[in-house]
């Protein structure tokens, strides 16, 4: 909010409104003008002078505000409260599926390190084999 002084300054206001409700409140939000022109030219152009239309925020559909009180409710119907004992229970199975998941990982790194050893077996073989023929061509 900004508050305007006698002294022709703005001070900038922030405070909380501090309610239990999740639901929209009328009594917050002033009306909000709508995008359509309130009066036509020739009207404001023959000097009268009507006030902009307004609507409830909640009224304007197009920007789909979250303030329908039934959209608020479908979000609390959908929250799961968990016990603290139950909440445990499931961090506690968690646990158990990561603890199988790392040694299923710790098996896979065992037998990817054997096979690195094996080719490397193997490559050794090769580069001897290669040496050997490099030696009988060379003599």
């Amino acid at each position: 909010m900004a508050k305007w002084t006698v002294n022709n300054e703005i001070y900038y206001v922030s405070f909380y409104i501090m309610r239990r409700e999740t639901k929209y409140v009328p009594d917050l939000f002033p009306h909000l003008p709508i995008p359509s022109p309130s009066m036509t030219f020739e009207e404001w152009k023959n000097g009268e002078n009507k006030p902009a239309e307004t609507k409830e925020i909640c009224e304007f559909n197009k920007n789909e505000f979250i303030t329908r009180d039934d959209k608020f409710e479908k979000k609390e119907k959908n929250k799961v409260e968990i016990i603290p004992g139950e909440k445990y229970k499931n961090l506690e199975n968690k646990l158990i599926e990561l603890k199988h998941g790392i040694q299923k990982l710790e098996g896979i790194n065992i037998n990817l390190r054997k096979k690195i050893q094996e080719e490397e077996a193997d490559i050794e073989k090769l580069e001897n084999k290669v040496n050997e023929v490099m030696a009988e061509i060379e003599a």
